[in-house]
């Protein structure tokens, strides 16, 4: 018997309530309980440290396509483990301004840690606010972070 397309919306729907409906990740105790000296890759996702800075080279060559200039300010919210914030320690100069936050504070701790430059800063931030004031930026990069907040959500990350 042919699946009708009303069946498959049907069970797309139910998929998708279920999936909204579950208990989401707890990133503060997956990293809490993370031995991120040790592998500060896996717990965003790649298999590999190889993978994790190819994944990050990919998305700066993506924002430079865009137009991001070595004086650019980036906020990276969801900066994770700094995927992202190692390319970008390389490309952006003296003039440029990166602002990383996280939900998770260990996160935030690993960077402070291993991306020291003066012109880097790293903030913890609650789900749907970020606590920063007076900066502007040129770039605002959200990489995998709608994706684990609830519809309701959205609008205030992105607001």
């Amino acid at each position: 018997m042919l699946r009708t397309s009303f069946d498959w919306a049907r069970s797309l729907a139910r998929r998708v309530a279920r999936r909204l409906t579950s208990p989401r990740f707890d990133y503060v105790r997956l990293y809490a309980a993370a031995d991120l000296s040790r592998d500060h890759w896996s717990i965003v996702g790649p298999a590999s440290r190889e993978e994790h800075e190819a994944m990050g080279r990919g998305k700066l060559g993506g924002l430079v396509e865009q137009g991001l200039t070595p004086s650019s300010r980036v906020l990276d919210v969801g900066c994770g483990t700094g995927q992202l914030t190692g390319p970008l320690a390389d490309h952006l100069d003296a003039q440029g301004v990166y602002f990383g936050t996280d939900v998770a504070p260990e996160a935030i701790a690993f960077c402070r840690e291993r991306f020291t430059r003066p012109n880097f800063h790293f903030v913890v931030n609650e789900m749907t606010r970020l606590p920063i004031e007076g900066v502007s930026f040129d770039v605002v990069f959200l990489g995998s972070v709608f994706t684990h907040l609830y519809p309701a959500e959205v609008g205030g990350a992105a607001a």
